[in-house]
């Protein structure tokens, strides 16, 4: 009796990894998506888990913030929580690679060839483009500002200013303002750098850490211009009616990518999610919640044209906006974001 118990039990441990992917199937009947929460956690749940789970009747999970060191002691330990990572920046994705953290994505079953080859890596790939933009209040400015020199330039456009408190973007923004060319900024001059935020400091009256934060500032008119990322700016402008304006030239943009964690029992599902989140029409949904660009430019089709205006990716956009360097501030982000913490406080 004992044996045919077993031989029962054994029987059906085998048929939970052996049926195909679409059934049941006890390892991969769910999967974890670590992302930021928030709003972009509504617009990815609604653009991708949703109809996902409806296609495949997988149940995704999803869990914030993403955390660095959270990650690195998971895999380490061999037990990770987490199978996929949403739309971090390409330059902690790459940090994440070198430090042995990611799987390679297969591409066997994640299309490529959907995706211009910018947005194509070994261990990430798709996600979103999403842009820090100079942004400023149109009731208080009647001539617009075209680029960082104006944002500086306190006196033909005077008023209170508001940056990111983080050495990416921020210092990029700085040496745009002192003159340097877009294709000159790498490596990055930080001494320069900081000589620039030198003559800007005395008006700057927030160091903002959140996006939300960044979006109240503005709307509340505690600032007159700010650096902020490009989809807070559109949420103001075309769903709360706030007068600012976004400058795209110089604005600067980067990829959010999708990565698989190292050692995840659930690889091939992750795989199979990241590709269908490269699907045009579902980038297009996403897009028209949160205002951040597709990666799959066929999305265009599915946004209409005042949406397609307010993404970074808008062929008319993406001609001025400048990339970040990821593999620079890989290196050097620690001691830069080191020195502006303490710069700041000085």
């Amino acid at each position: 009796m004992a044996k045919k118990f077993l031989l029962i039990v054994a029987v059906c441990l085998m048929a939970t990894f052996v049926f195909p992917f679409g059934q049941a199937i006890a390892q991969d009947d769910k999967l974890v998506v670590v992302g930021w929460g928030g709003a972009w956690e509504k617009a990815w749940r609604k653009a991708f888990g949703e109809p996902f789970e409806k296609e495949t009747g997988v149940k995704i999970l999803w869990t914030a913030p993403l955390d660095f060191g959270k990650l690195k002691a998971m895999v380490e330990a061999g037990r990770p929580e987490w199978d996929v990572v949403a739309a971090a920046g390409m330059h902690w994705m790459v940090k994440a690679e070198y430090a042995g953290l990611l799987d390679r994505i297969d591409y066997n079953i994640v299309d490529a060839s959907v995706l211009d080859e910018k947005f194509v890596h070994d261990y990430a790939v798709g996600g979103e483009v999403e842009s820090v933009v100079s942004v400023y209040r149109t009731d208080k400015y009647k001539q617009a500002p075209t680029g960082w020199a104006d944002f500086w330039d306190v006196k033909k456009f005077p008023g209170k200013r508001a940056l990111a408190k983080r050495a990416p973007y921020t210092m990029e923004a700085a040496l745009l303002a002192d003159g340097v060319s877009p294709d000159k900024l790498y490596p990055l001059d930080i001494d320069r750098a900081f000589k620039s935020l030198d003559r800007l400091k005395p008006y700057i009256t927030t160091w903002w850490t959140s996006g939300a934060q960044s979006e109240s500032l503005i709307r509340d008119g505690e600032v007159e211009m700010i650096a902020m990322w490009n989809g807070r700016a559109s949420n103001l402008r075309v769903k709360q009616n706030i007068p600012v304006a976004t400058v795209w030239n110089q604005g600067l943009y980067y990829q959010a990518a999708m990565a698989i964690v190292k050692g995840t029992p659930r690889y091939k599902l992750a795989n199979e999610f990241i590709n269908f989140t490269n699907r045009p029409e579902n980038q297009a949904i996403f897009a028209k919640e949160i205002f951040y660009g597709p990666t799959n430019t066929k999305a265009f089709k599915f946004i209409d044209e005042k949406t397609a205006k307010e993404l970074p990716s808008y062929p008319e956009h993406f001609k001025k906006v400048i990339p970040i360097d990821y593999e620079w501030w890989r290196t050097n982000n620690e001691a830069v974001s080191e020195r502006l913490n303490k710069w700041i406080m000085e």
